[in-house]
C-alpha cells in the first residue's frame, strides 16, 4: 500500500474540496446510528434504572400471606432457611381518612428497614407513632406538618392512633409506579399510602411477611437468572408457609379453647360471686331499715323539748321589752339636761372670744409680745459685751427703755382687760369641767343599765339560736330519716337493676361461650399464598412499558437507519462514478487495486466511524434521557442511568462501516475490473429516448423547453430517480408517523370527556345510600344538577398483556347512566347490557377476550370473579366494566352499595362541586374538567418523545436532501458549465438546475406520505401505555405538514446553495427585530415560568431565577451580543472584502504561511475596521438600557442597574446638577477613549 506523501497529500485535498460531502456522510450516520443505537438502548437504560433501584431499596423478592396472619416467630422461621437473606413481617391496612377538607381512601404500610425500604424526598422520617411518611407522588412539601384523620379502615381497631401528623414525603419500591391499586373502601381506588411506625398498628399479628433471596442478588430485572433463582425456592417456600400456616391455625385453636376454658370457670366464678354478694345486700338492706325506724322516734322527742323552750324564750323577751323602755326615757332626759349644760357653756365662751378678738384686732398684744423678745434678745447681746462699754452701756439703756415700755403696758387698761378675760377663761373652764364630770357620772348609769339590756338581749338570742339550731338538727334529721328512706329506696332499686343486670350479663357470658365454641367449631383451615413480583402492579406494568420501546426500537430506528444508509450509499456509489477517470489515472500511474480502493473506503469508513461515534454518544444518552422524561407520569422514582453497549456499538460500527466502506468496496471492486483506458473514459450517456409525457401532447406542448429538459432528465435517470423518492419518501414517512404520534396522543382528553364521559362531577359519599336518601339528595340540589345518577362503584384487578391493570366496575339500574355515559363502538350505540358485562374495547383486546368469553378479575388476593363479556364500547381512558345491579349481585354475591353518583350540570361544575363537598355525607367531589387537565397534561410528557423524533426526522430530510443536491450538482458540473456558456444568468442556471429537485422532493414526499401511514399505524399498535388507549389516526393538518416541511427543507437547501445573501440577511435579521419583541423573547426564555426553566425542570436540574439574581447579567450580556453580533459580522466580511487578493498572493509566494498571512495582511487591513466596531460597540452599549428598563423597571436586580438607570432616576427626581456633572464626566471618558483608540488602530501609522 502506497504511503508516501504525495499519496496523502492528494487524500488531504481530496478532503478538503469534498468536505461538505464528508460532513455529510458524518451527519447522515450519526443521526442513523444515533436513532438507532438510542432507541435500542432506551429499554436497557430503564432496566437498570428499575434495577438499581429496586436494589438500592430491597424490593421483595416474595410475599408471603396467609388468611389467618402471620407472626414475629413466622417471620424469624423463613429468616433462617436456606437460600432467604432477609425476612421482614409488614401489615398494611387500608383506611380513609380527611385531609384538608376532603376524604381519601390510603394504604397504610409499615415503615421498613429490611425490605422495600423508602426513599425519603422531603421533611424527615417518623419517630412517633402518630407521625407518618406520606406519598411523595400524591403530596407536596406544602402538606408537611398536617394532619391525616383516620374515619374508617378495612380492619377493625387497626390502628393506635386516630390522627397522623405529615412528616415526610417518600417512595416505595412497592409503588414502582403511578398506580396505587384497588379496595374496598370509599370508591374502590386508592389515592395514595402512608408508612407508619411498627407501634401505630394495634394488629398483633403480620398481614404478609416479606422475603429476601440470596440468589437474586445481583440479577437484572426480568432477567432469566432472577426468575431462575425464584424459582429455586418456591417448593420449599410454598410447604413451609403451608406448614406455618397450619401451626398458626393450631396455636389459634389451642388458645381459642384455653381462653374458652377460663372464660367458663370466669363464669362460674361470677355465678357464685353474684349470689354471695346478693345474701349481702338483701342483709345490708335490712339493717338499713331497723336504722330508720329507730331515727323516726328520737325526732319526736326532739320535737317535743323544742316547743318547750320556745314558751320559756317568749316570757323572757317580755320583760327585756319592760327594761328597755325605762332605759329609753332615762336617755331621753339625759340627753336633754346634758344639751341645756353646753348651750350655757357655749354661750360664756362665745363671750370671752369676742373679748379677746377684740384685743386680737387691736394689736396690743403683739406689741407687748415684740417688746417681751425685744428684752430678752438685748439681755442676750449685753451679756456678751464688755462691762463698761459704750456698746454695753448702750444696750443697758435700750434694756430699761423695753422695761419702761413693757411696766406703762402693764398698767394700761387693755391689759387690764385682758387679763380679766384670762380669769373669766378659767372660771368657765372650771365649769365645765365640773359639768362634764356630771354628765359623765350620768352617762356611766345609762351605760350600765344599757349592758344589762344587752346582756339580756344576747341570752335571748342565745336561747333563740338553741332553739333554732335544734330545729335546724330536727329539721336535719327529717331530711336525713326522708333520704334515708329514699336512699334505701334506690338501694333496693339498684340492688334489684344490679341483681338483674348481672344476671343479663351472666346469661350474655354464657351465650358468648356458646358462641365461642360455634367460632371455633366453624373455623377453616388457612389458605396460604406464596406471591412473587409478578403480582405487583407497578412492577409488571414496568416491565411491559419499557417492552413498548423495544418494541419501538425494533422497526422505527431501523426505517432511520435504512434511510440513512441509502443517502450514505448513493452519496459514495455517485462519489466513485464522479472519479472514474481519476480511478482510471491512479490505475495507469500503476497503483494496485486495493490501494486505489483503500483510498475511498479510508474516506468513507473516516466519515462512517466519526459520524458514528458521535451518533452513538450523543444517542445513547439523550434518547434514554428523553425517553425517560416521557415515562416520568408514570415512572418517576429516580433518574435514568447511562448504559453502555459494547455489542450495540460493534453492531452500529459494522453497520455503518457496511453502508459506507463496504459499498464503497463493492462499487470500487465494479469499477476496478476495467482496464485503465476504459476508466478514463467517461462513461457514455444513456441513449435518449421518447418519454410516456411526449406522447400526451395537450400537456407536452404547452411546456417550456427548461421544463422538457428537466422532465426529460428525471426520467432518463432511473437511478437518481429512485434513489431520490426513497430517500425523500423515506424522510417524509418519518415526519408523518412523529406528527401522527402527537395526533394520536393528543385527542385522548377529547374523545374521552367529549365522545364517552358526559358528566361534569363524580361524588363519593361517606356511606351507601338508601332510596329515600338519594331522593333527597336529588331534591336537595334540584336547581343546579340536571341528572344525578346513582352507581355502585368498585375497583379490582385483571391481567392483561400488558401487566395487571385495574377495571372500574360500574353497576346501576337507572335509565338515565346513558345520558353520563355515551357507550358506541365505531360509530354504533351499544345498549346498557341487561345480562353479562360490557366491557372497554382496549381492555378486551389487550386480555385477549371476546363477546361471550369470561374476564377473571381479582377482588383479592385470594379471590377472583368471572365476568362474563356481553359486548365491547369505546373508551380511552381507565378501564370500565358495566352491568346491571342484578348482574352484579349474581357475580359478587352481594348487593350494590350506591355511594357514587355522576351529576350532569349546565351551571358552573366548579361552584357546584365547592357547594357538594360541604355536604356532610359527601366524602370527596371530582370535577371531569380537572380530570381531563390531569389527562392532558400526563399526555403532553410524551410530546419530549414525538418532538424528539420530528426533530430527527427533519434533521435527517435536511442533510438527505443537502447531500443528494450536492451529488446532482456534483454529478453535473459539465452540464451546468455549458448552460452557462449558453449565456445563462445565475439564477436561471439554479433554477435549472433545482427545478428538478424540488420535483423529486415533491413527488418523494407524496410517495412518503402513505409510508408514514403505515409506520405510524405500526407504531401505535407497539405502544401500550397502562390505563390508556389511542385512537390512532393522522390528521390531514399532519400530512400537509410533513409534505409542506420536506418542500421547505429542499427550499432550504436552495437557498443554502444561493450564495452569501442569506448568510448576509440571516445575521441582520436581530437587528431588524423591535426592542418590544426581544423583551418578549427575552421574559419567555428566561421568566421563572419561562422556556429555559422549563427545560431544566425537565432535565432534573434545579430552576433559575435569571432576572432575580447575578445571571440577569449574564443574559442581558448574551442579549447584546446576540443583537449585535449580525452588525459587527457585516463590518468584519466588509473590512476581509477591502483586503486585496494580490497581497495575500504576494505574500505566499514569498513563502508565508497562514499564520503569517493572517499577521501580516489580515490583522493590518482589519485595523480600522477594528476601530470602527469598537467605537460603534462601545455606543451601542448605551442601548442595553432599553431592554434593561422594559424588563426590571427603574430599580432592577443590582447585576443590571446600568448608568441610564441612574440617570433616569435622577431625572426623575430633577437633581439637575448630578446630572449635568455626571453627563460632562461621560462625555470626556468617551472622547477619550475613542481618541485613545482612533491612536492605536485607526491612523494611517497603524497600518
Amino acid at each position: 500500500m502506497v504511503t508516501g506523501s504525495a499519496w496523502r497529500k492528494n487524500n488531504r485535498r481530496e478532503l478538503r474540496h469534498s468536505l461538505g460531502r464528508f460532513l455529510a456522510i458524518v451527519a447522515i450516520v450519526a443521526l442513523g446510528v444515533g436513532f438507532f443505537a438510542g432507541l435500542k438502548v432506551a429499554q436497557p437504560a430503564m432496566l437498570r434504572t428499575g434495577s438499581q433501584y429496586v436494589q438500592k431499596t430491597e424490593l421483595f423478592d416474595y410475599r408471603l400471606v396467609s388468611t389467618l396472619g402471620l407472626t414475629q416467630e413466622d417471620a424469624d422461621y423463613f429468616a433462617g432457611l436456606d437460600g432467604v437473606r432477609a425476612a421482614e413481617g409488614a401489615r398494611s391496612v387500608d383506611l380513609t381518612a380527611e385531609f384538608d377538607g376532603e376524604g381519601m381512601t390510603l394504604k397504610a404500610l409499615t415503615l421498613s428497614d429490611a425490605v422495600n425500604r423508602p426513599s425519603l424526598t422531603a421533611g424527615r422520617m417518623p419517630e412517633r407513632a402518630d407521625e407518618c411518611l406520606a406519598d411523595a407522588d400524591r403530596f407536596t412539601e406544602a402538606d408537611l406538618g398536617k394532619t391525616l384523620t383516620v374515619q374508617a379502615a378495612s380492619v377493625d381497631d387497626a390502628f393506635t392512633q386516630t390522627a397522623f401528623t405529615i412528616v415526610g414525603l417518600a417512595e416505595t419500591p412497592l409503588y414502582l409506579g403511578a398506580e396505587r391499586g384497588t379496595t374496598s373502601l370509599g370508591g374502590g381506588t386508592l389515592n395514595g399510602f402512608v408508612l407508619l411506625q411498627p407501634e401505630a398498628f394495634a394488629m398483633d399479628y403480620f398481614t404478609e411477611i416479606y422475603l429476601l433471596l440470596d440468589g437474586t442478588q445481583g440479577t437484572d430485572l426480568y432477567s432469566d437468572a432472577y426468575d431462575a433463582a425464584v424459582d429455586a425456592v418456591r417448593p420449599a417456600l410454598t410447604s413451609a408457609l403451608k406448614e406455618r400456616a397450619q401451626k398458626r391455625y393450631d396455636d389459634i385453636i389451642d388458645e381459642t379453647r384455653d381462653a374458652l376454658s377460663k372464660a367458663q370457670k370466669e363464669y362460674n366464678d361470677g355465678l357464685a360471686e353474684y349470689q354471695e354478694r346478693r345474701a349481702q345486700t338483701e342483709q345490708e338492706l335490712a339493717d338499713a331499715r331497723t336504722q330508720l325506724d329507730d331515727g323516726a322516734q328520737q325526732l319526736e322527742y326532739n320535737r317535743a323539748r323544742l316547743t318547750q323552750a320556745e314558751s320559756q324564750l317568749a316570757d323572757g323577751e317580755k320583760e327585756l321589752e319592760a327594761g328597755q323602755k325605762e332605759y329609753d326615757e332615762g336617755l331621753a332626759a339625759f340627753t336633754q339636761a346634758k344639751q341645756d349644760a353646753l348651750d350655757q357653756l357655749d354661750a360664756a365662751q362665745a363671750q370671752i372670744d369676742a373679748g379677746q378678738k377684740q384685743l386680737d384686732d387691736s394689736g396690743i398684744l403683739v406689741q407687748y409680745e415684740a417688746l417681751q423678745i425685744t428684752r430678752r434678745q438685748l439681755t442676750e447681746r449685753l451679756a456678751s459685751q464688755e462691762p463698761g462699754s459704750a456698746e454695753a452701756l448702750l444696750t443697758q439703756g435700750l434694756i430699761e427703755a423695753t422695761d419702761l415700755l413693757l411696766r406703762q403696758f402693764e398698767q394700761s387698761e387693755a391689759y387690764q382687760g385682758y387679763l380679766q378675760l384670762q380669769q373669766a377663761q378659767a372660771e368657765l373652764d372650771a365649769k365645765r369641767s365640773e359639768a362634764m364630770q356630771t354628765l359623765n357620772e350620768k352617762q356611766a348609769e345609762l351605760d350600765a343599765a344599757k349592758q344589762k339590756l344587752e346582756d339580756g338581749k344576747k341570752q335571748l338570742e342565745s336561747s333563740r339560736s338553741e332553739i333554732a339550731a335544734g330545729w335546724a338538727a330536727v329539721n336535719a334529721a327529717q331530711a336525713e330519716l326522708e333520704q334515708g328512706e329514699a336512699d334505701y329506696a334506690a338501694g333496693k332499686a339498684e340492688a334489684e337493676k344490679q341483681f338483674a343486670d348481672a344476671e343479663a350479663k351472666l346469661a350474655d357470658g354464657r351465650q358468648q361461650l356458646e358462641d365461642a365454641q360455634v367460632e371455633v367449631d366453624k373455623l377453616e383451615h388457612p389458605k396460604s399464598y406464596v406471591l412473587d413480583r409478578s403480582t405487583n402492579t407497578g412492577y409488571v406494568s414496568f416491565e411491559n412499558d419499557s417492552s413498548i420501546v423495544a418494541g419501538v426500537a425494533k422497526v422505527f430506528p431501523l426505517f432511520f437507519f435504512a434511510v440513512a444508509a441509502l443517502v450514505c450509499i448513493t452519496t459514495m456509489t455517485r462519489m466513485i462514478d464522479e472519479q472514474r477517470t481519476q480511478i482510471g489515472t491512479l490505475k495507469a500511474l500503476g497503483y494496485s487495486d486495493g490501494t486505489i480502493a483503500w483510498k475511498y473506503m479510508s474516506y468513507s469508513g473516516g466519515a462512517a466511524l466519526l459520524g458514528c461515534a458521535l451518533g452513538f454518544a450523543l444517542g445513547t444518552w439523550i434518547f434514554p434521557l428523553f425517553i425517560w422524561m416521557g415515562y416520568s407520569m408514570l415512572y418517576d422514582f429516580a433518574p435514568i442511568v447511562y448504559v453502555f453497549d459494547g455489542w450495540l456499538l460493534i453492531i452500529s460500527v459494522l453497520a455503518a462501516l457496511a453502508c459506507s466502506a463496504g459499498v464503497t468496496w463493492l462499487s470500487c471492486h465494479a469499477e476496478l475490473r476495467e482496464n485503465p483506458a476504459n476508466l478514463m473514459r467517461p462513461k457514455a450517456p444513456k441513449a435518449g429516448k421518447r418519454i410516456l409525457l411526449e406522447y400526451i401532447p395537450f400537456v407536452w406542448n404547452r411546456l417550456s423547453f427548461l421544463h422538457k429538459v428537466s422532465i426529460r432528465n428525471i426520467v432518463r435517470y432511473k437511478k437518481r430517480l429512485f434513489m431520490m423518492l426513497l430517500g425523500v419518501g423515506g424522510c417524509t414517512a418519518l415526519i408523518v408517523a412523529g406528527l401522527g404520534l402527537r395526533d394520536s396522543i393528543s385527542t385522548v382528553v377529547d374523545d374521552q370527556f367529549r365522545g364517552v364521559t358526559h358528566y361534569q362531577i363524580a361524588v363519593t359519599f361517606v356511606s351507601p345510600m338508601d332510596e329515600a336518601q338519594q331522593q333527597a339528595f336529588r331534591e336537595k340540589y334540584a336547581d343546579e344538577m340536571t341528572q344525578c345518577i346513582f352507581v355502585h362503584a368498585a375497583a379490582y384487578e385483571a391481567r392483561t398483556s400488558s401487566g395487571i391493570n385495574k377495571v372500574n366496575v360500574i353497576a346501576t339500574d337507572d335509565p338515565a347512566i346513558t345520558q353520563a355515559i355515551d357507550l358506541h363502538e365505531n360509530g354504533r350505540t351499544v345498549a346498557w347490557p341487561q345480562q353479562g358485562v360490557l366491557l372497554d374495547a382496549a381492555l378486551a383486546r389487550d386480555t385477549g377476550v371476546s363477546v361471550g368469553e369470561t374476564l377473571p378479575v381479582s377482588v383479592d388476593d385470594t379471590t377472583s370473579v368471572d365476568l362474563p363479556v356481553a359486548g365491547t364500547f369505546e373508551n380511552y381512558v381507565y378501564h370500565y366494566a358495566y352491568m346491571t345491579a342484578e348482574t352484579y349481585r349474581d357475580l359478587f354475591g352481594a348487593d350494590c352499595e350506591y355511594s357514587t353518583a355522576y351529576i350532569l350540570t349546565d351551571g358552573d361544575a366548579y361552584a357546584l362541586g365547592a357547594a357538594l363537598a360541604s355536604n356532610s355525607r359527601v366524602a370527596s367531589v371530582t370535577v371531569s374538567e380537572a380530570l381531563q387537565d390531569i389527562v392532558d397534561n400526563t399526555m403532553k410528557s410524551l410530546d419530549y418523545i414525538v418532538g424528539l423524533v420530528v426533530v430527527c426526522a427533519c434533521a435527517l430530510a435536511l442533510v438527505v436532501l443537502f447531500n443528494l443536491c450536492n451529488i446532482s450538482i456534483t454529478e453535473r458540473v459539465r452540464e451546468i458549465a455549458t448552460v452557462k456558456v449558453l449565456g445563462f444568468y445565475h439564477r436561471e442556471t439554479l433554477n435549472y438546475v433545482f427545478r428538478e429537485i424540488l420535483l423529486l422532493t415533491f413527488c418523494g414526499a407524496l410517495v412518503g406520505l402513505p409510508a408514514g401511514w403505515a409506520l405510524h399505524r405500526f407504531i401505535m399498535q407497539n405502544i401500550r401505555i397502562s390505563l390508556v388507549s389511542f385512537h390512532i389516526h393522522v390528521t390531514p393538518l399532519s400530512y400537509a405538514l410533513a409534505f409542506a416541511a420536506t418542500l421547505l427543507l429542499a427550499v432550504a437547501v436552495r437557498a443554502a446553495k444561493d450564495g452569501g445573501r442569506i448568510f448576509k440577511t440571516t445575521y441582520l435579521i436581530p437587528m431588524a427585530i423591535p426592542v418590544a419583541s426581544i423583551v418578549l423573547l427575552w421574559q419567555a426564555l428566561f421568566h421563572r415560568q419561562g422556556l429555559v426553566n422549563a427545560v431544566l425542570s425537565a432535565l432534573g436540574a434545579q430552576p433559575v431565577d435569571f432576572m432575580g439574581t447575578d445571571a440577569a447579567f449574564w443574559v442581558l450580556i448574551g442579549t447584546y451580543v446576540w443583537k449585535n453580533a449580525g452588525y459587527d459580522m457585516i463590518l468584519w466580511m466588509a473590512g476581509l472584502d477591502g483586503i486585496s487578493d494580490s497581497l495575500y498572493e504576494a505574500a505566499r509566494v514569498d513563502g508565508a504561511g497562514a499564520w503569517q498571512c493572517f499577521w501580516r495582511v489580515t490583522l493590518p487591513g482589519l485595523l480600522p475596521t477594528l476601530f470602527m466596531t469598537a467605537v460603534l460597540s462601545l455606543l451601542n452599549t448605551f442601548k442595553v438600557f432599553r431592554e434593561a428598563y422594559l424588563v426590571g423597571g427603574a430599580y432592577p436586580h443590582d447585576s443590571i442597574y446600568l448608568l441610564q438607570h441612574l440617570f433616569n432616576n435622577w431625572f426623575l427626581d430633577l437633581d439637575v446638577g448630578r446630572l449635568c456633572a455626571a453627563a460632562v464626566l461621560i462625555a470626556a471618558v468617551l472622547l477619550a477613549a475613542i481618541l485613545l483608540l482612533q491612536k492605536l488602530w485607526g491612523g494611517e501609522d497603524a497600518r
